[in-house]
Order: C-alpha cells, then structure tokens, then sequence
C-alpha cells in the first residue's frame, strides 16, 4: 500500500464533502470513507474491483484505475463509460451510456442496492 496522499482535486473534494453532509445510509457512509481513503492513499496498477459482475443482477461492474479513475460496465455489453475522476463516475446516468434501461445515475443505483454489491477488499496489487 502506498502511504503517500494523493490531494483530491477540488471538484472531487467538494463531491465529498457535499455527500458527507447527508448521507443516505450507514453502508453509503462506509462507502464513500473507504473510497475517500483509497482514491488517496491507494495507488492500484493491477485495478481495484469495487463492484463484481457476478454480485448483481444488472452485470454491472465498477473498476478503479491508478487513483482515481474508474471503469464502469456490464456483461454483455460491449462500451463501457472511464470516468477521470470519482464524481464523474458517480454522477453518470447509466442509460445515456447505454448500460441500464432505466434513467439512473450510478449514484441513484449504488443507493438502490444499498451499497451491498460493493467489495473494499478487490486491489489486486494487494492479492
């Protein structure tokens, strides 16, 4: 694990900041610090597995790469959507992109699962 702190940049930071004011649940809570901690603390060159296909049932899949950019896609689904920054990640409506046929932002989905399908232990740097 890298013990230096990547600096969030300030669209990032307030995001944070914004959701920590009012957070949906205790799972949304352990969510966004433990992502918070690794988008500054935990470099990934073999990718972070945040959300596994198999461990919902839209197939969707979430990725980090480096620090804090991320991956999103869905079984079957040939394009997926790389977001540079977390809050883009969050804030991108998953029809537009074409991997939900519901109009929801991944933020919106996370929260209708609950958080469940999230895995904080995925960094295969760390396997």
């Amino acid at each position: 694990m890298n013990t230096n702190i990547q600096q969030l940049s300030a669209p990032t930071k307030a995001f944070f900041d914004k959701i920590a004011k009012n957070y949906f649940s205790e799972n949304e809570k352990k969510f966004f610090e433990s992502l918070k901690e690794k988008i500054q603390r935990e470099f990934t060159y073999a990718n972070d597995l945040i959300i596994s296909e198999h461990d919902n049932e839209e197939n969707l899949y979430m990725v980090r790469h480096y620090f804090d950019e991320f991956e999103i896609g869905r079984t079957g689904v040939e394009n997926d959507f790389y977001a540079m920054t977390f809050q883009d990640a969050m804030l991108v409506n998953l029809e537009d992109v074409g991997l939900l046929e519901q109009n929801m932002t991944m933020l919106e989905w996370l929260r209708s699962k609950d958080y469940e399908c999230v895995r904080y232990d995925g960094n295969f740097d760390n396997l």
